[in-house]
């Protein structure tokens, strides 16, 4: 809940999720369901995921959290419990003249310990971060979590934890001009008894791998500050919309905002006819981060965009105005 972290959240067969992802997120993320044990079944506990991100200095830092009933440790990319991110490096580029994409990859080991050994991955014994300089991972189960093949007692699901040392990846210090090429994999792998049942998943946000285009371009903004060892307040040069969470939501999402100075600030919520649904008249707030809190209990499910408005007259930004989309469910 700590201010300006970075959320994502990613699951199998969640359209709302999915069309909540902001620019081009909603047509560049897909999954893919391959074949297990000769058969294709049902995906009946698809596992929900929500990463957290922030950087401080010259390290990003990721976290992991996984909702999932049944968590096992199969050596079998195509049933592993775990992720591979997808970074670029920003000083060395590959045969087809672009970035140097990294796979950083990791699953749930036997005893809930991380385990970075898939063949040809760059975080495996024999790749290019054997001796983990630049990432360090490590995974814990949650509370009730057994690691099994065999899908009889219920799971709580796992976490990790993710630490990438940007000088690594070519970044000079100061992150550079802050730039960050991502995208993130689930995997999901869950056996059942009897075996006819197991199934496993991915399902990635942008980017499925080295192999393919489409990463986020991310911007680690030096004037977005998180509540890490912090000793006081860093007051934006511009206006900047943070988004919403939790998105999607029932019934209440905080919108959030950074503002250079004391502004007027409106929000205002749509449906997606076009119809205004929602004003909320907050007068003058900042400088600094604020939000404003929204409660869609009288709306009914389904997409709605809201737009903030700031003004401030006689100042160097006398107004300016952003959207965002959200998704209500209920």
């Amino acid at each position: 809940n700590t201010p300006n972290i970075g959320t994502l959240q990613i699951k199998f067969g969640d359209v709302s999720i999915r069309d909540a992802y902001p620019s081009t997120g909603p047509y560049r993320s897909g999954q893919f369901q391959p074949t297990v044990n000769g058969a294709q079944a049902a995906v009946v506990d698809p596992s929900l995921a929500t990463i957290k991100y922030f950087y401080k200095d010259d390290t990003l830092f990721l976290g992991f959290d996984v909702e999932d009933l049944v968590v096992q440790s199969v050596d079998q990319l195509d049933r592993w419990d775990g992720f591979r991110i997808i970074l670029c490096q920003r000083d060395q580029l590959n045969g087809d003249n672009v970035l140097f994409p990294r796979r950083l990859s990791f699953r749930v080991g036997g005893s809930g310990t991380g385990i970075t050994t898939e063949r040809h991955d760059d975080l495996s014994a024999t790749g290019w971060d054997s001796l983990a300089q630049a990432v360090q991972v490590v995974t814990a189960l949650k509370g009730g979590t057994t690691i099994d093949t065999l899908g009889v007692i219920p799971d709580s699901g796992y976490t990790a934890e993710m630490r990438v040392v940007l000088p690594m990846f070519g970044y000079p210090s100061g992150r550079g001009d802050g730039v960050l090429f991502f995208g993130a994999v689930l995997y999901d792998g869950d056996s059942f008894t009897p075996f006819s049942g197991s199934y496993g998943s991915r399902t990635w946000y942008m980017r499925e791998g080295d192999f393919n285009d489409g990463a986020a371009w991310c911007y680690m903004s030096p004037t977005i500050t998180v509540g890490v060892e912090e000793n006081g307040k860093t007051i934006p040069d511009q206006f900047v919309l943070l988004g919403n969470y939790p998105n999607p939501f029932n019934p209440v999402t905080t919108i959030r905002y950074l503002l250079p100075q004391v502004s007027n600030v409106t929000v205002e919520v749509y449906n997606v006819l076009g119809q205004l649904v929602g004003r909320q008249l907050l007068g003058a707030q900042g400088p600094g981060e604020a939000s404003a809190t929204f409660n869609a209990e009288r709306l009914t499910s389904g997409a709605y965009l809201y737009r903030v408005r700031m003004s401030a007259p006689g100042s160097q930004i006398e107004r300016a105005s952003f959207t965002g989309k959200m998704i209500l469910l209920k």
